[in-house]
C-alpha cells in the first residue's frame, strides 16, 4: 500500500489523472509542496492569527515504515474533514509520542501493522502520566483513530492494537463550569475599569507618539483597539485580528431609519469558516470604532503596501534565529500577554500587562481577562436586556437547531443573581428596557410580543410560560 501511495504520486508535475486518492487531488493542487514532501505550510488555510511558521507541519521524524501512513491519515481524516490547523498540529504531536515510544518499546523497524493489545496497554499506561485528565483521553482517542485508520489501509491489520479512551477514568469537574454562568463575564465594575483604562492609555500613546515613530509604537496602539472592538462587537479573537482593511461600512439611509445610526463592521467567521458577515455596532460606540480604525489604516498604511496584505491590523516582527523581518497580523497570544501579562503558577508577576499598568482589580485582586470573555459578556448583557435567545445566537454565529435554538448558545447567557438585580435597579432607574424585564420583575406576568425562542428557553429554565389572549 505505502510502495503504491509513492507510485501514484511522483511530485508536483504529476498529472492529477495519475492520483487515485481524490482528496490529494483537492488538497494539493495548486500547493507549494507535495504529499512527499516531509514540510507542509498549512498557513494558507488558517483561521488565527499566528505566525506562518506556526501552521507548518513536520513529518522528519517518523520512520520510513509508517511515515506515510502518518501523512496520508493527516490529510485524509483531519485536513481533508476541515479541522483546523491547531487541531492537526495536536493531533501530529500525539502520533509523534505515540511513534516514539513504540520506537523505545520495538526498536526503530518496528512494523505498525504487528502492533497488538499488549501495546495498546502500554500506550494507554504511558499516557496516563502526561498531562491533565482530558488531555490523556484525548491523546488516546487520536491514537485510536489512527489505529482504526490503519486497518482500514492494511486489510484489517492490526487487528488487536485498539486503545481505548476509556481507559482513562472519567471524573466529573466539581468546579465551576462554563454552563453555570459565571467565570466567563466580566464583572460591570471590570469593565467600567477597563474603558477608563482605554482612554487613559491612549493618551499615553498620544504622548509617546510625538517622540517616537509610529512603527515602533504599532503593537501597542494596535492592541487597544483590537481590546475595544472586542468590547464592542462580541466577535472572537481572530476575527478581530483578521479584519480587513475596508471593514467598516456606514449604514444606508433605509438602515439608519430601521435601526438607528450607527457602523457595520465585516469579518470573516473564523470557526465555521463562512463568508463575510456583518455585524452592527451602535452610537455611541460606533464613533469610536470609526475613529480608531481611520487611526490604524494610518499607522500600518506603510506595512500593507510593503506586504501587499489586505489586514486592518500589521506589524512587523523578527521570527526567533531569523535575521529578515516579517510582516504580518498579530498573534493573538501576543494579544493576550499584553492584556493580562504573564504569571507564575503560584500567582506571581513575571510580565506586567494592561491589567497590571491600570490596576484592574475584583475583589482585590487582578482580574486575568480571556479575551473569549468579551464575547460571553457581550451575549450575556444582550440577552438579560431584551435581546432574544435567537438574535444572541445569531450575532454570535451558532448554527441552529430544528427548533431555532443554539444549546452552545446557552452557555453564553446563563446569568448571576447580582446581575438579575444589576437589571432590575437599571430598570427603576428606567435606564433600560427589556423583554425580560416584565418577567423578573413579577412571577406572574402578561408580557407581549415575545420571541417564540424566548418563552422555550424560559420553560427550559423551570418558568412556566403560557399564551393567554393578551400575550404570555
Amino acid at each position: 500500500m505505502i510502495l503504491d501511495q509513492k507510485v501514484l504520486l511522483q511530485g508536483k508535475d504529476a498529472p492529477v489523472e495519475s492520483v487515485s486518492h481524490p482528496h490529494r487531488n483537492k488538497l494539493f493542487l495548486h500547493r507549494d509542496f507535495t504529499f512527499d514532501d516531509d514540510v507542509w505550510n498549512l498557513h494558507f488555510r488558517a483561521t488565527t492569527a499566528v505566525t506562518p511558521g506556526a501552521s507548518k507541519l513536520s513529518f522528519r521524524t517518523f520512520p520510513p515504515s509508517v511515515k506515510d501512513d502518518v501523512k496520508e491519515f493527516i490529510a485524509r481524516d483531519c485536513w481533508g474533514v476541515g479541522l483546523s490547523n491547531g487541531s492537526i498540529k495536536n493531533i501530529l504531536t500525539t502520533l509523534k509520542q505515540t511513534i516514539e515510544f513504540l520506537e523505545q518499546r520495538l526498536g526503530e523497524d518496528f512494523s505498525p501493522t504487528n502492533l497488538t493489545r499488549h501495546d495498546a496497554t502500554a500506550l494507554e499506561e504511558y499516557f496516563t502520566y502526561l498531562a491533565d485528565q482530558y488531555t490523556q483521553r484525548f491523546r488516546i482517542a487520536c491514537v485510536a483513530r489512527f489505529a482504526a485508520f490503519l486497518r482500514e489501509q492494511h486489510a484489517g491489520e492490526p487487528v488487536d492494537f485498539r486503545p481505548d479512551p476509556q481507559a482513562i477514568p472519567y471524573a466529573a469537574n466539581t468546579g465551576r463550569s462554563y454552563s453555570r454562568g459565571l467565570e466567563q463575564v466580566i464583572p460591570d465594575e471590570v469593565s467600567e475599569a477597563l474603558m477608563e483604562a482605554i482612554y487613559q492609555h491612549n493618551l499615553v500613546l498620544e504622548e509617546r507618539a510625538k517622540i517616537s515613530s509610529s512603527e515602533r509604537l504599532s503593537s501597542d496602539h494596535l492592541y487597544l483597539v483590537v481590546l475595544m472592538l472586542l468590547l464592542f462587537s462580541g466577535k472572537r479573537g481572530s476575527e478581530i485580528l483578521l479584519l480587513k482593511r475596508g471593514c467598516l461600512r456606514e449604514p444606508t439611509v433605509e438602515e439608519v431609519m430601521k435601526i438607528g445610526p450607527g457602523i457595520w463592521l465585516a469579518y470573516q467567521n473564523t470557526k465555521a469558516h463562512l463568508k463575510q458577515k456583518e455585524i452592527f455596532i451602535p452610537e455611541p460606540a460606533a464613533q469610536l470604532v470609526r475613529e480608531y480604525v481611520a487611526r490604524v489604516l494610518v499607522w500600518t498604511e506603510d506595512l500593507a503596501r510593503e506586504s501587499k496584505l489586505d489586514k486592518l491590523f500589521l506589524t512587523k516582527w523578527q521570527a526567533r534565529g531569523k535575521i529578515k523581518e516579517y510582516v504580518g497580523v498579530p498573534s493573538l497570544r501576543a494579544f493576550a500577554r499584553w492584556l493580562s501579562g504573564e504569571i507564575t503558577e503560584d500567582g506571581g508577576v513575571l510580565r506586567g500587562g494592561f491589567i497590571h499598568h491600570y490596576n484592574i482589580k475584583y475583589l482585590g485582586e487582578y482580574y486575568y481577562i480571556n479575551p473569549h470573555q468579551t464575547r460571553h459578556t457581550l451575549a450575556h448583557k444582550a440577552y438579560l436586556g431584551g435581546a432574544s435567545y435567537v438574535e444572541v445566537g445569531d450575532h454570535l454565529d451558532h448554527t441552529r437547531t430544528t427548533q431555532g435554538l443554539s444549546p452552545i448558545t446557552g452557555i453564553y447567557i446563563h446569568g448571576q443573581e447580582k446581575d438579575v438585580q444589576l437589571i432590575r435597579e437599571m430598570h427603576a432607574r428606567r435606564v433600560l428596557t427589556g423583554k425580560a424585564l416584565p418577567v423578573l420583575n413579577n412571577r406572574s406576568v402578561a408580557a407581549s410580543h415575545l420571541d417564540p425562542s424566548d418563552v422555550a428557553i424560559w420553560r427550559e429554565q423551570g418558568m412556566v410560560v403560557q399564551p393567554t389572549h393578551y400575550g404570555h
